[in-house]
């Protein structure tokens, strides 16, 4: 069914330190901003990488490119940045299977998110939505 989805092409298999994965890729999303003295362009490419033993979302890898062109002369400046995001711990809550661990890794610093507790469709109190 995702390969269905518009702007979803599957890339093929991929070998990650032993593990096979099916690695699937999203249409780039670019965002352009029109800054004071120019212009900013975001390209962002993500691909994801489920396990074909288990058929699980394991990784996640974001690759952004960011172009500023400014000033007279129109001056360009590229940043890029890739993302990984692992998804592991696998539980099933309520019959459906979610990653209670998750990292991070960015160029500058890694986190790691731990859950401790899933609930699946709590009952939530509407006066907390109040706006008096």
């Amino acid at each position: 069914a995702l390969l269905s989805d518009k702007g979803v092409s599957y890339e093929g298999v991929e070998d990650i330190a032993g593990t096979l994965y099916y690695k699937i890729k999203f249409d780039p999303l670019i965002t352009v901003v029109n800054i004071s003295n120019g212009q900013s362009t975001s390209n962002t490419t993500q691909y994801k990488f489920y396990n074909m033993e288990t058929g699980l979302l394991e990784q996640t890898e974001t690759l952004v490119k960011i172009v500023t062109v400014s000033g007279k002369k129109k001056k360009e400046n590229i940043v890029e940045s890739a993302q990984l995001m692992t998804h592991s711990e696998y539980t099933e809550v309520d019959g459906v299977l979610f990653p209670f661990k998750s990292s991070l890794k960015l160029p500058q610093f890694e986190s790691i998110t731990i859950v401790k507790e899933q609930e699946v469709n709590p009952e939530v109190d509407m006066t907390l939505f109040d706006l008096n």
